[in-house]
């Protein structure tokens, strides 16, 4: 390949039982990861897109670029991006699990030395906050009024604050008085409070 060209997509895919061992560098373009192995180094990501469909990786480090995890295992992932959490690096309806199984709530941080697969999660499982254990927060936006409870986590909503500006109304829901209270503080046209 002459050095006048520049290589915009690379699709890297493993034989059964085969192994890379060296630190791949993701700068630009575009790279598929479908089923690779790598036990003894890493993948840095600082650009470009990256897609990983499953595998088992050593490290993942991640600068800049845009990564979407669909499937895999990693003994060790960093996003040092400003701004991204693990939770940034997932695909659609998946979370991260420990090696016990149990979800790993990848919301807050931006790396784990933990063991973590990633999973299919397409239905969220809420604790009496409205949290599921993967790190995602309902955001209470169907709400029976009547009851008081939100339609999606069923959790109790305790206050309301009712916004209104000149491209319409809008209403958010609160679980708890406190938070209300904190966000009615930053809002400066608010007209109710429930």
């Amino acid at each position: 390949m002459s050095s006048s060209r520049e290589m915009t997509a690379v699709h890297c895919r493993s034989n059964p039982g085969s192994s890379v061992g060296y630190l791949i560098a993701v700068t630009g373009g575009t790279v598929t990861f479908d089923d690779i192995t790598i036990n003894d180094d890493s993948i840095s990501v600082s650009g470009g897109k990256t897609v990983i469909n499953g595998g088992t990786y050593n490290k993942l480090s991640v600068s800049g670029g845009t990564v979407t995890i669909n499937s895999g295992t990693f003994s060790s992932i960093d996003v040092s991006a400003e701004g991204k959490a693990l939770k940034d690096l997932l695909g659609e309806n998946k979370a991260f699990a420990t090696s016990d199984g149990k979800l790993f709530d990848a919301s807050k941080v931006s790396e784990s030395d933990n063991s973590l697969t990633v999973i299919d999660h397409s239905k969220h499982e809420y604790d009496e906050t409205g949290r599921c254990g993967c790190g995602y927060q309902c955001p209470h936006d169907d709400v029976d009024t009547k009851a008081g409870v939100c339609r999606e986590c069923n959790t109790k909503i305790y206050a309301a604050i009712t916004v209104k500006s000149e491209t319409g109304t809008t209403v958010k829901y609160f679980t708890k008085l406190t938070e209300a209270f904190l966000s009615l503080r930053q809002r400066t046209k608010t007209r109710a409070v429930r």
